[in-house]
């Protein structure tokens, strides 16, 4: 699992600047960005930001981001007899060039059996989910496909970083997911302190049905 801390932003403009001036950012640095609310909907990213020190999450803020730490995984089988799919091409064996053909390239392939899982993070404050269904045969995997799904209540908030597939075989298909997370804790003086944080989840599918989560 890979963390990459983002920021922490400040919300008057003349300390912005003072702080700014006084501590470059550099690239790679982890800083807190302190974001000013403008209302009891307003969010914390629409603040104009300034790059301090990063000082890490404080004690409130670690413990929410353990909750959504915390995960889970579900899984179902998918009843499909006899189903035909397109085959996804293996890039270990490209199919070789044909430029004269008059019919379709795409192969079609009959699958026996398919699973859903659905990994999730979080709480209904904050969560995230993950969702790869894959289909296969006694001899490969036909296709996988992925999808992402985020939910936060304010002060938090969450977005999708993305899932997309990182290698295909017969016998397995990866997947990456990332999800970038802002656990929001108010302050006492009026402004929404935001830990920012990315987690990436990987995904190893089976031929057969079994799967590996890291």
């Amino acid at each position: 699992m890979k963390r990459t801390i983002i920021t922490l932003a400040s919300a008057a403009a003349g300390l912005a600047l003072a702080l700014a001036l006084a501590t470059p950012a550099t690239a790679g640095t982890a800083s807190h960005t302190l974001a000013s609310s403008a209302g009891p909907l307003a969010s914390p990213a629409a603040s104009a930001a300034a790059t301090t020190p990063d000082t890490g999450p404080t004690p409130q803020q670690q413990s929410a981001l353990d909750r959504y730490l915390a995960d889970a995984t579900s899984s179902v089988p998918l009843k499909v007899p006899a189903l035909k799919v397109p085959a996804q091409p293996n890039p270990a064996q490209p199919s070789p060039a044909q430029p004269n053909a008059t019919t379709s390239s795409v192969r079609v392939i009959t699958v026996t059996a398919g699973r859903r899982i659905i990994h999730t993070h979080g709480t209904t404050q904050l969560w995230s989910s993950n969702t790869l269904e894959w289909y296969w045969n006694s001899s490969r995997i036909a296709s996988s496909t992925g999808w992402q799904d985020v939910g936060y209540a304010f002060p938090n908030t969450a977005s999708k970083g993305g899932i997309k597939r990182t290698l295909v075989t017969n016998t397995d298909h990866n997947w990456r997911g990332t999800v970038t997370i802002g656990i929001g804790t108010p302050t006492p003086w009026g402004n929404v302190d935001v830990y920012k944080t990315s987690v990436t989840d990987t995904y190893q599918l089976k031929r057969g049905g079994s799967y590996i989560v890291n």
